[in-house]
């Protein structure tokens, strides 16, 4: 049951003056077992109506969700017999559960009103922040972001150095020229890591797009890519908000500085719009084209992209490794993993039909076998005569899951992250057309016959040292 939709029924009768929240509630075709969370729900949202609305307006949100198709504001085709309401009402109901509500956290596909509430966190946060006219639900908002600082003060913070703007040297004197002590990563050398807590949010670096406060897990698709100087022409499928998009095309550029290219995809206007804004932001805009289409839908041969050798696909998943340290994974039926599964399926599909494709990248933020290796093993199935999974990021510890429906020595070319690795749950794989994996094997081979003659140069200079 979609619980938003209802409460946000609720919420707009109220409001309305059309009816208290129980007869609200009963007039509702909902499960009786149902009725207490979505009155919980709807009254605590009422609570902070005003607030939300105005914080909405202010942030470009109420607008965005207004524009969007109708069935996505629902966000689920099921539940047309439920009353109308209007996308405000909604957005309250929204915005609270992610703001204020005892999980922060919304369920739900990463489109629609969703996705644009989620994008818009950020920006709510930073309007509660500084507004003196809400002062209630500034605090319980200041009061649940002590919470999840608690909660999440074993994972470190993580900043990506936008070298399309900066180098990694530069970005890290400037940071210690403010106190702060940023460590590089050793396995993605862009990445930085700071404590745990560390906010840097209205550092001058990130607002000017030198820095950006990206998550180690989603920076893997990126990073975990073989042989990535070997191209030129990229597809982002599912892009917004634009971390990974910008992450690519500024790895691209470090080998191809004039010719580096991104397409961009991304179905929903007001997301596009918000990736637009993150590209520009990273001083990208002649790097990266921004498609406003469903990736689904593209003409494979359409020219702006039939040269593209490499995909990234993250498609919209469960989100369940999106979890504070300590926090319950978020509860899906079976039927709601096998959809996400579904549409993550035909994605990878897609890219793979591309005329020039060569290398897919497949990650998800879900732990759930059937959204991750399991998807793997049905691609193999259907397409394995054309196209083999390859291993990726030899030194990452944390590997693929065992499962049923693919060999044990596959899955172990697949990576896992998690709160293990000081991160959030997060799987990768990558798929090579077979053409082209002798060659990635081969520049594999040449990088580590490099590595091993600069070891040796090494020592033989050591050697001589104690002669």
């Amino acid at each position: 049951m979609n619980v938003y939709n209802a409460a946000a029924s609720v919420v707009e009768k109220v409001r309305s003056k059309h009816s208290g929240i129980r007869a609200a509630l009963y007039a509702l075709p909902i499960a009786h077992s149902l009725r207490p969370t979505v009155q919980a729900l709807a009254q605590e949202s009422l609570k902070h109506a005003e607030a939300i609305v105005s914080a909405a307006q202010a942030t470009g949100l109420l607008d965005a969700v207004k524009a969007i198709d109708a069935t996505e504001r629902v966000d689920s085709a099921r539940f047309k017999a439920l009353p109308a309401f209007f996308p405000e009402s909604l957005v309250i109901v929204l915005c609270y559960e992610l703001l204020i509500g005892p999980l922060r956290k919304l369920k739900g596909a990463h489109f629609g009103s969703v996705a644009l509430v989620r994008d818009a966190q950020t920006e709510l946060q930073m309007f509660f922040n500084t507004s003196k006219d809400y002062p209630k639900t500034s605090a319980a908002i200041a009061k649940v972001r002590t919470k999840e600082n608690k909660a999440n003060s074993s994972l470190p913070r993580y900043i990506r150095v936008n070298t399309l703007k900066s180098t990694v040297d530069k970005a890290v004197k400037a940071l210690q020229k403010n106190g702060f002590k940023p460590v590089v990563h050793p396995i993605i050398p862009e990445l930085l890591v700071l404590p745990p807590g560390t906010n840097l949010h209205g550092h001058a670096l990130v607002k000017s797009g030198v820095l950006f406060v990206q998550d180690l897990a989603s920076c893997l698709p990126v990073a975990a890519t073989p042989s990535i100087e070997q191209h030129k022409i990229a597809v982002d499928a599912c892009a917004a908000p634009g971390n990974k998009t910008t992450q690519l095309a500024a790895k691209l550029a470090l080998t191809h500085p004039k010719e580096a290219s991104v397409i961009a995809f991304e179905r929903v206007p007001a997301r596009a719009k918000s990736l637009k804004n993150t590209v520009t932001k990273a001083g990208a805009n002649d790097k990266i084209n921004v498609v406003e289409a469903d990736f689904l839908e593209m003409d494979r041969m359409d020219k702006r992209w039939a040269q593209a050798t490499l995909a990234i696909c993250d498609p919209s998943c469960s989100g369940s490794g999106n979890v504070s340290v300590g926090e319950d994974i978020p509860v899906h039926t079976t039927e709601e993993l096998q959809a996400f599964a579904d549409h993550q399926f035909a994605i990878v599909q897609k890219a793979m039909s591309l005329p020039n494709m060569q290398t897919v990248m497949y990650s998800t933020c879900s732990i759930h076998q059937i959204e991750n290796e399991e998807v793997v093993a049905r691609l193999l199935k259907e397409h394995g005569a054309e196209w083999s999974l390859v291993s990726i990021l030899p030194d990452w510890s944390e590997r693929g899951e065992t499962c049923k429906n693919l060999a044990e020595r596959l899955c172990k070319r697949c990576v896992r992250a998690s709160h293990a690795q000081k991160t959030h749950g997060f799987f990768v794989s990558c798929f090579v057309k077979r053409h082209a994996e002798n060659i990635v094997d081969a520049s594999l081979k040449r990088k580590s016959a490099c590595e091993v003659t600069s070891s040796s140069k090494k020592m033989k200079i050591k050697h001589t040292k104690k002669k």
